[in-house]
């Protein structure tokens, strides 16, 4: 594979080796694992290389140098235009080579590939926003541009964009990602006796940025108030001369001490042996120092910043600064959220109030000590490991599933295969209640099939009621029925117990409700992780979501997919698992079987319409019927109903209305079907009349076979359909009438719009495009 990067990075070139900041470059040689050929355009200048920086992996290298930009007055800024065109041609360059191209930003450069990456479309990129990807942040509008590029599925296909830390209502471009340090030969438990003399660490750059003299005054104030302190600093930086001043000036020589940059193996030691981390900076991605500090038990003191909060977990894995350089609104809603995580720095005596917190903390030995294991904890999860089978795992779903580019021999041999293969096949069961065709029933069966084609070893636990799904299993697939027949049936609970630890199943995936029998297994100390998927169709009442027992057995998650960016956010606002993501559903293509010469009921000559629901009161099929109804005054149309009837109140009502319906001879009602496709190939058109959804499975489906769409503005409906399809409001028959009109009056631009969508499913969610991203979930669990 021949790897692409495009970086903003400032390198040097030594006996034909490529040097540039040691904590990128070991990055960076973890995801050249997978690669025979790096390609990398950026900035280079003369010099040897400092101590601080270290060279790429031994792989065959062509370096494209690139001017370093400058925007910073008017003379930088016209000598930086015209230098455009050649940072132009060395970008365009990497991106046709490569076979995957890697994009770090934020930065000038990284601007220029930010728009570059949009003609390229069916190449699988990463980029790594090192950056502080914060929606509210203040930051320069360049910034702020790389972002909406990046966001935008339209605009950047075939992309994951790596951020630090969970934000809401992010598009499905965008992965919450990490970086690390240490190794897991490293991890071990680290029981500091926090007590006077109190050690505090500043590890980084002496700039302003850092505000490296927050620490010093924070030290001052401290001894001052007769606690016992010290601080070194290990790091260098222009403002070095004036700190040393401002501690000579203030008799502060005996308590701060000034060091170099020391190597990391030094530094780790200086970790071990400290009991506090100051890091007061303006702006951070995901601070190493942090992460570093806490996986020796450190109690970072840090700004919040980026990602920093979730991090400390919002005060009770550290003590939180308020950030001043924010804006207003981001300012106040910060506050709120470090005051629920325990304490509130105000504003105008912040460096008071810190040392208030700490002088508080150091009464309390016992709670000093709990968040410095707390802190551990946390940090020890990021592992390189973890970060290496992450990185192979976004670089083999997106990189092996495209045509090789390149002839290398490298790449056609088993051993090269296996290195972009995952790193370790695991063993997950799909729990779910039923096996009757529904939007979560549906997920399940196509996790437990994809994941077997990812060799997987994959099961599915069935423990309600069979269906007509069953039959949809792969053979390869284990399966499990428990008939279980209330909340509480003990024998089937001993039935799952027996067969996940016989399976030593790793990883269970619990559809819907179907998490009250995992989470009671976790009660009774089965190890495995638990994985919820929430499928919750009422997305737009969230406000009357019942929140028992859910948030009680949320407590045993291990983390939580969301189908779309409303239940995420209700997710980490309500429950109690911190690892939250949103990932699209996903359909597959209809298979040879489906297209064979089936009909619909009616007339040939009718438009046939069809909708794919079952008959709950959140699909609304009785503005449908409205609609449908005056439709039928002007047009030849027939409807076609698929769903399951449950037998409810809505149900039978609905039947009734259809029964007493004037046009009841060209309403159809089908119950549910397994080959969904074959229906839909013979309708002229989909519709949904809902008044809440996730995102509809149905609507997928509908893309998938080729079908123009008119359907409610509910759930992630408008983000899927975007401009290829019709989208109203919901709850008003006659809108949907006039679109489903329009449609039949228009013919080419229905077939146009169907042709676009069918494109749109493809790219965006298909199994290819949704399953690495689950399986990527999985391994960071």
């Amino acid at each position: 594979m021949k790897f692409g990067i495009i970086s903003y990075i400032l390198h040097k070139e030594q006996e034909g080796k490529f040097y540039s900041y040691a904590p990128y470059i070991k990055e960076m040689n973890i995801w050249l694992k997978s690669a025979d050929k790096l390609l990398i355009t950026a900035p280079k200048i003369s010099g040897d290389p400092a101590a601080i920086e270290t060279s790429y992996n031994e792989v065959d290298t062509e370096f494209y140098q690139i001017p370093v930009l400058n925007f910073t007055n008017i003379a930088h800024s016209i000598n930086s235009l015209l230098k455009l065109p050649k940072v132009f041609w060395g970008i365009l360059k990497v991106m046709r080579e490569a076979d995957h191209i890697h994009l770090r930003c934020p930065g000038n450069v990284s601007l220029i590939g930010c728009f570059l990456q949009i003609f390229f479309p069916k190449k699988p990129k990463t980029v790594k926003y090192a950056g502080n990807w914060d929606p509210e942040a203040v930051q320069p509008w360049t910034y702020k541009l790389q972002k909406k590029i990046l966001s935008n599925t339209f605009l950047s296909r075939n992309i994951q964009v790596l951020v630090y830390g969970k934000w809401p209502n992010q598009s499905a471009n965008i992965m919450p990602f990490f970086t690390a340090s240490f190794s897991e030969t490293e991890k071990r438990k680290i029981e500091k006796k926090i007590s006077s003399p109190y050690r505090f660490m500043f590890v980084g750059s002496l700039v302003e940025g850092k505000r490296p003299k927050f620490a010093i005054q924070l030290i001052e104030k401290l001894q001052k108030k007769g606690v016992e302190v010290r601080l070194d600093f290990f790091g260098d930086g222009i403002l070095r001369t004036e700190l040393e001043n401002y501690v000579k000036k203030n008799n502060l020589n005996s308590c701060v001490t000034f060091h170099r940059n020391i190597k990391l193996k030094d530094l780790k030691t200086e970790y071990e042996n400290c009991h506090f981390l100051i890091l007061p900076s303006k702006s951070e991605g995901w601070p190493k120092a942090v992460a570093e500090a806490m996986f020796f038990g450190c109690i970072p003191i840090a700004t919040t910043v980026s990602c920093v909060p979730w991090m400390l977990d919002f005060g009770s894995r550290g003590i939180l600064i308020q950030d001043l350089e924010e804006g207003k609104k981001s300012r106040e809603k910060r506050i709120d959220t470090v005051e629920s995580g325990g304490r509130r720095a105000n504003s105008r005596s912040e460096l008071e109030e810190i040392v208030n917190r700490i002088i508080e903390l150091t009464k309390d030995p016992e709670k000093l000590e709990e968040m410095s294991l707390t802190a551990q904890k946390w940090s020890q999860q990021y592992t390189l490991e973890r970060f290496e089978r992450a990185a192979r795992e976004i670089l083999g779903e997106q990189t092996l599933n495209n045509k090789p580019q390149t002839t290398n021999a490298k790449q056609q041999t088993p051993k090269r295969k296996s290195t972009t293969a995952n790193p370790k096949s695991l063993r997950i069961l799909q729990l779910i209640d039923s096996l009757r065709p529904g939007g979560a029933e549906k997920m399940a069966v196509a996790y437990a099939n994809t994941l077997c084609e990812k060799n997987h070893r994959s099961y599915l636990c069935c423990t309600r009621k069979e269906g007509l799904l069953k039959k949809d299993l792969a053979a390869n697939v284990g399966y499990l029925f428990l008939k279980k027949r209330n909340s509480l049936d003990l024998f089937a609970l001993r039935k799952l117990k027996s067969f996940v630890e016989k399976e030593k199943i790793e990883i269970i995936h619990a559809h819907g409700t179907s998490y009250f029998l995992a989470g009671l297994l976790k009660l009774l100390g089965v190890p495995f992780k638990l994985v919820w998927h929430d499928h919750y169709g009422d997305s737009e009442f969230l406000q009357k979501r019942s929140l028992q027992p859910l948030a009680f057995f949320s407590r045993f998650f291990d983390g939580i997919i969301s189908v779309n960016s409303d239940l995420k956010d209700w997710a980490l606002k309500n429950l109690h698992c911190p690892l939250v993501v949103y990932i699209n559903n996903f359909v597959a293509s209809p298979s040879e079987e489906s297209r064979s010469d089936f009909r619909l009921k009616g007339e040939d000559n009718e438009f046939k319409i069809i909708c794919v629901a079952n008959f709950r009161p959140q699909k609304d099929h009785t503005t449908l019927l409205k609609a449908f109804e005056i439709l039928s005054i002007q047009f030849p149309v027939s409807l076609h109903l698929i769903g399951g009837d449950p037998g409810t109140t809505y149900s039978e009502n609905l039947q009734k209305r259809i029964a007493e319906s004037p046009v009841q001879d060209h309403i159809h009602s089908y119950n549910e079907q397994d080959d969904i496709y074959r229906y839909l190939k013979a309708a002229n058109l989909g519709v949904l009349s809902s008044q809440s959804e996730g995102l509809p499975l149905a609507l997928l489906e509908y893309g998938m076979a080729g079908l123009p769409v008119v359907v409610t503005k509910v759930g992630q409906v408008p983000e899927v359909v975007q401009k290829n399809g019709l989208v109203v409001d919901s709850q008003n028959p006659s809108a949907l009438s006039n679109a489903i009109s329009s449609y039949f009056c228009d013919r080419e631009k229905m077939k146009k719009d169907a042709k676009a969508l069918q494109q749109s499913v493809h790219e965006n969610y298909s199994v290819e495009k949704v399953i690495h991203k689950v399986i990527g979930f999985y391994y960071r669990l």
